[in-house]
C-alpha cells in the first residue's frame, strides 16, 4: 500500500486509482466529506490511551491533547487496585457536590469545557 503522508498525497492517490484527470475539485470535495462524516467515530487508528495523577482537593483534571471523546476511565489507588469509573452528567456531579463537597477516592466522573471532574474530590494522588 501506497503511504500517504498529505492531503496533497491523498488527492494523487485517489486520482491515479481512479484513472481520471480533471477530478481534483471533486476528490478534494469527497475527502472532506468524508472526514466530516466519520471523524468522531470510534476506529482503531484513532484511539489512544492516556494516564494523569489526581491532586488532593483538586476537584478537576485538564482534558489530554487531541482527545475528543473518553470512553472509559479507571482510577488506580494501588498497583493491584484499578476501577472502572461510571461517567454521570455534568449536571448530577454538581448536584452531588452542592452543600456536600465530600472528598475521598473518586466513584464517579464528568466532561465539561474540556475538562475531566471527579467525584467524591480526591483526597489523595490517583
Amino acid at each position: 500500500m501506497t503511504d500517504v503522508r498529505t492531503f496533497g498525497d491523498m488527492i494523487d492517490r485517489i486520482s491515479r486509482e481512479v484513472r481520471r484527470t480533471g477530478l481534483t475539485a471533486e476528490i478534494r470535495d469527497s475527502i472532506v466529506s468524508a472526514i466530516d462524516e466519520f471523524e468522531t467515530e470510534r476506529f482503531w487508528f484513532n484511539e489512544g490511551v492516556a494516564t494523569a495523577t489526581t491532586s488532593a482537593d483538586q476537584p478537576s483534571l485538564a482534558f489530554a491533547t487531541n482527545f475528543h471523546q473518553i470512553y472509559r476511565l479507571e482510577l488506580t489507588g494501588s498497583a493491584v487496585n484499578t476501577e472502572f469509573l461510571p461517567q454521570i452528567t455534568f449536571e448530577e456531579l454538581r448536584e452531588n457536590l452542592e452543600g456536600n463537597p465530600t472528598t475521598g477516592q473518586p466513584t464517579r466522573f464528568s466532561v465539561f469545557r474540556n475538562e475531566i471532574y471527579l467525584y467524591p474530590i480526591p483526597d489523595a494522588a490517583y
